[in-house]
């Protein structure tokens, strides 16, 4: 008769190290991940005054990223989320998530009058390539990688809520870039603040129902609203 032995969690102070060690990682990686798309940003700025098309601009800036993306998703699609899942099970969760984004966005939206990311020009690169290109990274790749070493020893509900929050720590820290753009600091910390919260919870999202698809809709709807302000 064969004995199954269950496996051996972590203590909690190896938990801790770990898991501090692998924030630390995700920081390093976003840190990376900065650098090289500011980099990126101003070796392409000189082609912005030449491309008359705000949507053409906008995939041209991201292609260094859609194309390992596109060969991501090819590749392992379902590791990084692109399936249903349990989206039908958390739809109450999600429908939640969805209506409290847009309920906040647009209060801030109707005290401010707008940000530097409202107008039509920008329409399809908002709603659609960012969201795309956003999500596959950080709530695609990103979340998994983290997910996957958590996983290692932590309890799945526990490693998916922290994957959530390391994720969207760094989402948020990214967008503070921007303030090396010429963008206002009061627009960019409200930005990196916003970045961060949504992102978190764009990162339960996606721990809750196992697919990419609920925090890419939420992403493209806040920015159509942000758009249309």
């Amino acid at each position: 008769m064969t004995t199954t032995i269950p496996l051996r969690r972590a203590s909690n102070k190896t938990s801790i190290t770990y898991g501090g060690l692998v924030l630390v990682g995700a920081l390093a990686f976003s840190a990376l991940f900065a650098w090289v798309n500011t980099v990126n940003y101003t070796w392409l700025s000189p082609l912005y005054e030449r491309t008359s098309s705000s949507t053409l601009w906008g995939i041209i800036q991201r292609l260094y990223l859609i194309i390992p993306c596109i060969g991501v998703l090819l590749w392992k699609p379902r590791q990084i989320g692109l399936q249903i899942g349990n989206t039908t099970h958390h739809w109450r969760m999600l429908s939640l998530m969805l209506c409290v984004n847009m309920a906040v966005i647009g209060v801030y939206l109707f005290l401010t009058g707008g940000t530097p990311y409202s107008g039509l020009e920008i329409l399809v690169n908002e709603v659609i390539t960012v969201p795309f290109v956003e999500e596959v990274v950080w709530r695609g790749i990103v979340f998994s990688a983290i997910l996957a070493v958590l996983d290692k020893f932590l309890p799945e509900n526990q490693s998916g809520i922290l994957s959530a929050i390391y994720s969207g720590i760094c989402f948020g820290l990214l967008h503070s870039t921007n303030a090396l753009l010429g963008y206002p600091l009061a627009f960019v910390a409200l930005q990196t603040l916003n970045a961060t919260v949504w992102g978190i919870v764009y990162g339960i999202a996606r721990a809750k129902s196992g697919s990419i698809y609920p925090p890419m809709f939420m992403h493209a709807a806040m920015n159509l609203l942000v758009v249309l302000a």
